[in-house]
């Protein structure tokens, strides 16, 4: 049983991986929007955003929108969503 759910954990933590790999191909950070204005936006669309980084190649936050729990990953160059991981 305990294998299991070691493989089950392992496969979750290598989905989100890949799915945050996955957000854009830019590579120059000098192009991705500002942290900043990045996580102003977010807000303003209604997340509250309890912990913000940088994952692969995506701006992730772990939040709320309108009160449940949130996981998403987004584009870091348009700020678009790409992912969303359940919660």
């Amino acid at each position: 049983m305990k294998k299991a759910v070691f493989i089950i954990g392992a496969m979750i933590a290598t989905t989100s991986l890949v799915q945050a790999k996955e957000c854009t191909n830019e590579k120059d950070h000098s192009k991705w929007m500002p942290e900043k204005a990045f996580q102003e936006k977010v807000t303003k669309e209604g997340y509250s955003i309890k912990k913000f980084e940088i994952e692969g190649s995506c701006y992730e936050i772990y939040g709320k929108k309108d009160n449940k729990s949130v996981q998403l990953f987004f584009d870091p160059v348009t700020g678009e969503l790409a992912a969303k991981k359940n919660q």
